[in-house]
């Protein structure tokens, strides 16, 4: 004896390509809604000098002028209010240079992150380094 209803199972290709859309939606939607927590994305610039330089600013990471083979430090305080983890994520020229003191964390609250740019000493002096550094805070599942 034949089940009544095995047609409605049958998958052709444009059912299987529909379920194959849906699926993918499904998971954007899960991971947009339930796993990412808030992204900030703040942008950093260097300049190679033969002089010190300061930028007092605390909108983005401005690290100024810094010697070949010198270094400059910025502070950032995160705060949330739920359990999270982060990841900061660089992107642009020289962000190969960018070193955290934390990275990959977990915690709740506030929380301070060293940035520190590392200007390599080979750099010619009015090279200019800008990108972008982005915390990624996702919702921890225990």
């Amino acid at each position: 004896m034949k089940p009544k209803f095995t047609h409605l199972f049958k998958l052709n290709k444009i059912n299987l390509f529909l379920l194959i859309i849906l699926i993918f939606l499904l998971v954007c939607l899960i991971f947009n809604l339930f796993i990412v927590q808030d992204i900030i994305v703040l942008s950093y610039s260097a300049r190679a000098d033969d002089t010190l330089g300061f930028n007092l600013t605390n909108l983005d990471l401005n690290f100024g002028r810094v010697y070949p083979g010198g270094i400059a430090i910025k502070t950032i305080v995160l705060d949330s209010k739920e359990k999270s983890y982060v990841k900061i994520i660089s992107s642009g020229l020289g962000s190969e240079n960018l070193v955290y003191s934390n990275n990959n964390f977990v915690f709740q609250g506030e929380r301070e992150v060293n940035i520190t740019y590392v200007m390599p000493p080979n750099t010619k002096i009015g090279e200019d380094y800008n990108g972008n550094v982005k915390f990624v805070f996702f919702r921890t599942l225990f």
